[in-house]
């Protein structure tokens, strides 16, 4: 199966775990790629036709899509959307840095340290919203940027929401 199919699919679990996309987008990807491939697994046809799963559903699903990726680059380009929906509403930056909080331990296991764990905290009084911002945004900035290459994310891409 095609790499980027499995990022893909990362990618919306995590999406979805964060309220980013919906339901029904995940399986209108998941018609595109039935579409286009060649080789279908049977988890891509079991996600095109959950039409009535809960999102914890959809979220195993997602996961269980096979094949190999790497999870730095897909958490990059979750954060990148994070980073542009910051930077198009700052009133945002609390929800993103709760979301950010939500994933905390899977970012630390990716290398992206641990300043996740307390980028909300700001939020709550600790500090300036000001301040809170822009550490926020420093933080996305900082690892939204892409610094290795990765071949699966630099071949073909499948189609993303939001992305």
């Amino acid at each position: 199966m095609n790499p980027a199919i499995k990022e893909t699919a990362e990618l919306l679990r995590l999406k979805l775990l964060l309220g980013l996309v919906t339901l029904p987008e995940v399986i209108h990807w998941a018609d595109g790629v039935i579409e286009t491939e060649v080789n279908l697994e049977e988890e891509l046809i079991e996600i095109s036709l959950s039409r009535t799963v809960k999102v914890n559903e959809m979220m195993t699903l997602l996961s269980e899509v096979k094949g190999d990726f790497e999870r730095p680059p897909v958490f990059r380009r979750l954060l990148k959307n994070l980073l542009q929906r910051l930077e198009s509403d700052s009133s945002q930056g609390r929800k993103i840095a709760l979301q950010l909080y939500m994933l905390s331990h899977e970012l630390e296991e990716c290398g992206f340290g641990t300043a996740a764990y307390a980028l909300d905290e700001g939020f709550d009084g600790y500090c300036t919203e000001e301040h809170s911002l822009n550490q926020l945004l420093g933080f996305l900035k900082e690892f939204a940027e892409d610094k290795t290459s990765s071949p699966t994310l630099s071949n073909k891409q499948m189609p993303d929401p939001h992305d």
